[in-house]
């Protein structure tokens, strides 16, 4: 995440040893965070330093076994919680506890963590079952371990596809009642796109307390003025302005990517004017909140590029 990995960065080189064999747990988690290709780690990196585990993930005394969620697996684990990132790093002591839930003392490697039923971890008297199934490396019976045995100067990391939720935290949301189908279908500016979104029937997932999601919505103005119709918006248009989690404009501040429903990114940028998406749509009234999610409204509709499109585009040029 954007905002915090400067900071991530300047402790990080701050505390690299200068004849260091490997890097650390930190350093490792960082060079991944800040990949121009596919970076990874974003949101454990960012909730790291929050937390403060940041200092434990560098120090080259310590002997650790991380297993290290994607950032995909944090969207879905805040959309499952019904909670924003905002939300989880506003509670210093739950995010400490959902990250020490996944360290565990020792250096252990994959054939060390099969032979073992449970495995003590970091966070209080908590443990973490352990059982094998096809090949495949399970934590709690659900996270799978997809890229083992990474080898840092103070312990292992392992990536799993879920985050792991201490006992304590299976709570969910306790926001009201207003889903964001009651939200769009009664705001007037937001008449076309509720059409657009009844007609590509999505409706039904708008109305599910149990699917959470962000919304970039175009007002009536703003698809009248790109001479887009509800015929123009079909399923994969839609889909390019919803993502399965949900982002308050806080949290959006963080990212300059974000995948959406439909499979492509949208590129976000922070200027002193506001949020910007794909570097034209601007967000002129966000964070309203409904009980599975989070809708922001924008100026100019989303516009999907395709690579046959963007091909077309440039033999025309």
């Amino acid at each position: 995440m954007r905002r915090y990995l400067l900071l991530i960065m300047i402790i990080a080189i701050m505390s690299i040893p200068l004849l260091a064999q490997q890097p650390t747990i930190a350093q490792i988690l960082l060079d991944s965070a800040t990949d121009t290709d596919e970076p990874q780690f974003r949101v454990l990196l960012a909730a790291a330093l929050e937390s403060g585990l940041l200092t434990i993930l560098d120090d080259s005394d310590a002997t650790i076994t991380v297993f290290a969620p994607t950032d995909e697996a944090f969207f879905a684990a805040l959309a499952e919680q019904g909670i924003s990132y905002s939300d989880l790093t506003a509670d210093t002591n739950r995010l400490i506890a959902l990250l020490t839930y996944h360290v565990v003392d020792g250096r252990l490697l994959a054939e060390d963590i099969v032979v073992q039923d449970t495995l003590n971890t970091l966070y209080s008297d908590t443990t973490l079952s352990i059982t094998t199934s096809d090949d495949s490396i399970l934590l709690n019976e659900q996270a799978t371990l997809i890229e083992t045995d990474i080898e840092a100067e103070n312990g292992i990391i392992h990536v799993i596809d879920r985050v792991l939720i201490p006992p304590e935290e299976t709570t969910t949301s306790d926001s009201d009642s207003t889903t964001l189908a009651d939200i769009v279908s009664n705001r007037e500016d937001l008449s076309t796109i509720w059409t657009a979104l009844e007609a590509a029937g999505f409706t039904n997932a708008l109305a599910q307390d149990d699917q959470i999601m962000t919304l970039f919505l175009p007002t009536n103005a703003a698809l009248e003025a790109a001479n887009l119709s509800v015929d123009d918006l079909g399923i994969a248009e839609i889909a390019y302005h919803a993502v399965e989690t949900r982002l308050l404009q806080d949290d959006l501040q963080g990212f300059d990517t974000l995948p959406t429903q439909l499979g492509a990114d949208i590129s976000v940028t922070v200027t002193d004017s506001g949020i910007l998406l794909n570097g034209t749509a601007t967000i002129i009234e966000g964070d309203i909140i409904a009980s599975n999610g989070v809708i922001h409204i924008i100026d100019q509709p989303l516009l999907v590029s395709t690579p046959d499109a963007d091909a077309t585009e440039e033999s025309e040029n």
